[in-house]
C-alpha cells in the first residue's frame, strides 16, 4: 500500500510538473529551473551569465488550421523529441505553451571551442537553430 502510494505522489508531481503531450517541463517548472540557475550564478564566485532561449513556431496555426490537431500535437511531439536531442544533460527544454518552447543552458555562455561538434552552450544554440530548419513529416 505505501509503494502504491509513493507510486501516485510521483505520479502527481510528474503532471504538475510536465506537459502531458511532449513530457517536456512545463512554463511552471521552467521558470523554477530559471529562478534556481539564477541564484546559483548569484552565489558563485565567478557566476557567469544564464542563456534561456525562447523557440516559437512560425505559421503553427496554419498547420492546425489545414491538417487539424492530431498533426498540429505530432508536429509539437517532433520538435520537442529534436530540441532534446541538441541540447546538454544539464540545459533544460521546456514547453512554454501552445507552439512556444524554452530551453535553459545549464552553464550559460561557456564554450568548447568547437562549436559545429562540440558540447557548450554555442554548440547547443546551433543544434537547435540547425533542428529548427530541417523540415518535418508529421
Amino acid at each position: 500500500m505505501e509503494s502504491q502510494v509513493q507510486a501516485q505522489t510521483e505520479q502527481l508531481a510528474h503532471a504538475a510538473t510536465h506537459d502531458p503531450l511532449t513530457g517536456l517541463v512545463n512554463r511552471s517548472a521552467f521558470i523554477d529551473a530559471c529562478a534556481a540557475q539564477i541564484a546559483a550564478r548569484r552565489a558563485a564566485t565567478d557566476p557567469g551569465d544564464v542563456v534561456v532561449l525562447f523557440c516559437d513556431l512560425d505559421r503553427f496555426k496554419a498547420v492546425n488550421d489545414t491538417h487539424g490537431h492530431d498533426v498540429g500535437d505530432r508536429v509539437l511531439e517532433v520538435v520537442a523529441a529534436r530540441l532534446q536531442t541538441c541540447v546538454r544533460a544539464v540545459d533544460v527544454v521546456g514547453r512554454y505553451g501552445g507552439d512556444e518552447f524554452t530551453v535553459l543552458l545549464g552553464d550559460g555562455v561557456a564554450v568548447d571551442g568547437d562549436v559545429a561538434g562540440g558540447t557548450g552552450a554555442s554548440a547547443s544554440t546551433s543544434r537547435s537553430r540547425s533542428m529548427a530548419s530541417t523540415p518535418t513529416s508529421a
